[in-house]
């Protein structure tokens, strides 16, 4: 049995403490916060020790894994910090609020030899798995294209809930850094390899609240000579399930709501595969934070490499941060191997 603690117990921390509830191999020993309350509570419902002092945390050789769920400018530091003291870790996205906070993160896993899982849960949705099943497959024939489209509304009280939103600082970005990372990386998980992009962002509807972007745009050219064209934004007056559109050969194939549809001109969509939401998780994202925490657990008891790792994460992040360049930069193409 390996014993975790989660430090942020705010958004995204009790999901993974369900997760963790869960998972075969796991056993959630302590919760820290620096709003103590918040700590005490999750301690109360999951039977642990509530602490607000991450270092606390650090020098208990009783720990095994630490879970990584604060505000986005603490992701590498703390990360960084338990592989230091011997920890495993899992992390939260974005795995870092830059390129040379990444370099950082790898060489640190690299040199104390611990292992970090990233979490983009939305490649063990169901769905998705059959969609790559499908890709992979060849079934549909080639694929030729692929699209992604997210709106959402993050009104001004959504980024009043908590200092550290909206500002380049702390967030690291808005819409693509926070809510579309997911479907970016679904887009190469399920696209393959991306070598370019050209993008651009831009605030549409709350400029002068928020420093970052509430829109962003870009195509992405795959080093199979494939094109992809993403959007998103979380200026929209509703949130709304976002779609994946994969272009074959023989049929178009589209990612909705957790369903997978196949679309054909004059006829109504004929759903491929279903919704799964049967273990804890995000609505919105499917239920994947349950399978990926069990499924790494297991992986370190039985001493495996099947999991979600942190060089998943490496391709995206870059894809990610290489957006930000090309839309900084005026829309100029950005290869992501430089």
């Amino acid at each position: 049995m390996l014993h975790a603690a989660i430090v942020g117990y705010g958004n995204i921390g009790p999901t993974h403490a369900a997760g963790l509830k869960t998972a075969e191999f796991a056993n959630l020993s302590v919760i820290c916060d620096i709003q103590a309350d918040r700590a005490k509570i999750g301690a109360a419902e999951y039977g642990c020790r509530a602490v607000s002092d991450y270092d606390e945390v650090l020098k208990d050789g009783s720990v095994d894994v630490v879970h990584v769920c604060t505000p986005h400018y603490l992701h590498k530091d703390m990360a960084v910090k338990a592989l230091s003291a011997g920890k495993h870790v899992v992390l939260e996205k974005p795995l870092s609020m830059n390129k040379a906070e990444l370099k950082e993160l790898i060489s640190a896993q690299e040199t104390f030899g611990k292992k970090v899982c990233v979490m983009f849960q939305n490649r063990k949705n169901n769905a998705v798995q059959v969609l790559k099943e499908l890709t992979d497959s060849k079934k549909f024939g080639k694929l030729l294209a692929i699209s992604g489209f997210m709106t959402w509304d993050r009104d001004e009280a959504y980024y009043a809930q908590d200092e550290w939103r909206g500002k380049w600082a702390t967030e690291g970005g808005g819409v693509l850094i926070n809510q579309a990372v997911h479907l970016l990386d679904l887009m190469g998980y399920i696209g393959g390899k991306i070598e370019a992009v050209k993008a651009s962002i831009s605030t549409k509807r709350l400029a002068g609240v928020v420093e970052v972007e509430d829109t962003a745009d870009a195509l992405l050219f795959y080093e199979n000579g494939m094109r992809g064209c993403f959007y998103a934004s979380n200026a929209y007056a509703t949130t709304t399930p976002f779609q994946l559109t994969a272009e074959f050969e023989q049929g178009r194939i589209r990612y909705s709501d957790n369903f997978l549809y196949e679309i054909k001109n004059g006829e109504a969509p004929r759903i491929v595969a279903g919704n799964d939401m049967n273990t804890p998780g995000k609505s919105c994202w499917g239920s994947g934070h349950a399978q990926v925490i069990d499924e790494f657990y297991k992986a370190l008891e039985n001493e495996t490499d099947d999991f979600l790792a942190l060089s998943t994460g490496v391709d995206t992040s870059n894809l990610l941060f290489s957006i930000y360049e090309s839309a900084k930069d005026g829309s100029k193409q950005v290869n992501l191997k430089d």
